[in-house]
């Protein structure tokens, strides 16, 4: 049986939407925690699925001095299943082009299937309705 909130409890539900759409504008961790909404809440945006980690933190911290122009070239080299490629390839494409439609980007992959699978991922990104809301 699905529980409804008061009155109350909707317009803070809302204006907490609100607010995390807003800094996921800015922010690239708030941007991969709004993408992945609790399965068991999804309408409450203080949780996630996604899990904040101290790499997490330092790849977006890259992205960000990317996007502040700070940084034009970057390689990064780091073990499997850090979450590299959610962060680098994916996101941090689409969370950029979200921020200025004109800009270039170039994402360099080993292979063509990775490249083709990055780009669907992208794509399918900036066409989900939270991206729309973000940007």
């Amino acid at each position: 049986m699905k529980k409804t909130l008061d009155p109350i409890e909707q317009q803070l539900q809302a204006a907490r939407r609100l607010l995390a759409i807003k800094t996921a504008k800015d922010d690239l961790l708030a941007y991969l925690r709004l993408r992945m909404p609790d399965p068991n809440a999804p309408g409450d945006v203080t949780k996630s699925r996604y899990q904040v980690t101290p790499l997490a933190r330092i790849l977006t911290e890259v992205v960000h001095k990317i996007d502040a122009g700070k940084l034009t070239r970057v390689a990064i080299s780091v073990g499997p299943q850090f979450g590299k490629s959610d962060i680098l390839s994916r996101a941090a494409p689409a969370w950029l082009s979200g921020r200025d439609p004109y800009r270039n980007i170039m994402l360099g992959s080993y292979n063509q299937d990775f490249a083709n699978e990055f780009g669907g991922n992208v794509r399918d990104m900036i066409e989900m309705q939270f991206h729309r809301q973000v940007f």
